[in-house]
């Protein structure tokens, strides 16, 4: 399932008379600074994310939009804070795609990613890129597929670690395509990536930004993006799904949500202004230089997605015999 693009249009808010709430509920709203927690640390991809966007919503509602980094667990720890948290609109939750992952991947997992939360929108989406070291002998995902089922094992491939988001997306090629890659695991996407230039390994899965500029020196060869459609950062790059793997997609992602039973007008304010900041040129212009692309669904797409990711990786990491940790 993938998630039509934001357009530059309002978005219609159901009255706060609606649900039994009274009926300045919404119009009094936020009357004091909001939370946004965050599952990790700062400087990264979700933590950057926050800011951008929690910045943007300070202005537009009147009251700091607060980031609260709680990092620990794989993003748990700030997860279960707020499926525990008071469902008022004052606690949010910024949601990186992994946390799709989690219910696969975490034993005991200490909340529900679906009955604990509420959607409110993705915020955007990013692929990853399929890069080859130059000394391997394919240029297109076509070649690289012949060639692995030539040589069935004999290629590698380096990921960011068990379970991440490079090892997954392989995985669910490795299934599509009928091929076998062997996993070289490493301690983060950096060293994978460092390990694919230097041909200690011979592929890998990784985020466009950090890979954009060797793959303009010719450090890396390009092959496809793993979205659905093709990246604005970089067009020229065909899908894997149409490079004749058709039903592949793997999306990074981050999304806004709320703890269950938060007020619907409350989250379709939130989600309507939103939509406004990714419209501001700047973020979206932002947004797109680091690869990613504004998407701005509603809380009832954005829910759907969501089960949808769920589902979808449970059956790719069963299948590749990933057993939760």
């Amino acid at each position: 399932m993938s998630l039509r693009l934001i357009r530059p249009v309002l978005v219609l808010l159901v009255p706060a008379g609606l649900l039994g709430l009274p009926a300045l509920s919404l119009a009094d709203y936020p009357e004091r600074p909001i939370r946004l927690l965050v599952g990790y640390s700062t400087g990264g991809g979700a933590d950057l994310t926050a800011r951008l966007i929690g910045a943007e919503l300070s202005k537009a509602l009147g009251q700091q939009m607060v980031v609260d980094n709680r990092p620990g667990a794989q993003g748990a720890l700030a997860a279960q804070t707020v499926a525990r948290a008071v469902p008022d609109g004052y606690t949010l939750l910024l949601v990186p795609s992994n946390m799709a992952l989690s219910p696969s991947l975490v034993k005991n997992l200490p909340y529900d990613p679906i009955k604990d939360f509420d959607t409110i929108t993705m915020i955007a989406s990013a692929p990853m890129v399929l890069t080859v070291n130059p000394s391997l002998p394919v240029k297109s995902v076509a070649e690289l597929v012949n060639l692995a089922r030539a040589r069935p094992s004999s290629i590698n491939y380096g990921s960011s670690g068990t379970g991440g988001a490079s090892h997954v997306s392989a995985e669910l090629f490795k299934s599509l395509a009928k091929i076998n890659l062997v996993q070289v695991p490493y301690r983060g996407s950096g060293p994978a990536l460092l390990a694919t230039i230097t041909g200690e390994v011979n592929v890998s899965f990784g985020a466009l930004p950090p890979i954009l500029p060797h793959m303009k020196s010719g450090a890396l060869r390009a092959l496809a993006v793993t979205t659905s459609k093709r990246a604005q950062a970089a067009p020229e790059l065909p899908t894997i799904a149409e490079s004749g793997v058709p039903g592949y997609e793997f999306a990074t992602w981050y999304g806004l949500v709320a703890p269950a039973k938060t007020p619907r007008p409350i989250r379709q304010r939130l989600h309507a202004e939103v939509i406004k900041v990714l419209a501001l040129g700047h973020i979206s212009t932002r947004l797109l230089n680091d690869g990613a692309e504004p998407i701005g669904s509603g809380p009832d797409e954005f829910q759907k997605y969501f089960a949808a990711e769920i589902k979808k990786w449970n059956a790719v990491i069963k299948n590749a015999g990933i057993t939760p940790e």
